[in-house]
C-alpha cells in the first residue's frame, strides 16, 4: 500500500469501470497536495546533494536548484506517484492483473503548477 513520509497510508481516490468479462478501466486522481508535498521531498533531498557552480554541497539556493531541476524533479515525482497511486488502487481493489496497464494519453500526464492530476488506463484481469 501507499504511505507518506509519517507512515500512514495515503488513500488516492479511484474509480473503477467494467468494459467486459475481464478488462476494468481505472481512473485515479492525484491531489493537489500530495504533488506539491511530493516535489519538496524530492527538492529537499536534491539540495543536500547538488553540486553547483560556486556553492558547497547544500548551500545552494532553492530557486536555483529548481531553476536547473525543476524539469527532472517533475518528471520524477510524476513517475513516483502514477506508480505508487496504480499500485495503491490494484492492492486496495483486490484485482489480479495480467500484464501491462494501457495508458489512456500517456502524452497528457504531466504534473500541473496547480491541482490534481488524473490519469486512465485498463487492464486486463483475472
Amino acid at each position: 500500500m501507499s504511505e507518506t513520509e509519517t507512515g500512514v497510508e495515503f488513500d488516492y481516490p479511484v474509480t473503477i469501470e467494467d468494459l467486459g468479462s475481464s478488462t476494468k478501466k481505472l481512473t485515479i486522481e492525484i491531489p493537489a497536495d500530495r504533488i506539491s508535498a511530493r516535489i519538496n521531498e524530492n527538492y529537499k533531498d536534491l539540495r543536500v546533494k547538488a553540486a553547483l557552480p560556486g556553492f558547497r554541497p547544500g548551500r545552494a539556493p532553492q530557486k536555483l536548484i529548481e531553476k536547473r531541476y525543476g524539469e527532472e524533479v517533475r518528471k520524477d515525482v510524476r513517475d513516483q506517484l502514477v506508480g505508487e497511486s496504480y499500485r495503491h488502487a490494484i492492492a486496495k481493489n483486490k484485482l489480479e492483473v495480467v500484464g501491462e496497464p494501457e495508458f489512456d494519453k500517456p502524452d497528457d500526464m504531466i504534473l500541473p503548477d496547480s491541482g490534481s492530476l488524473s490519469y486512465t488506463f485498463q487492464v486486463e484481469v483475472r
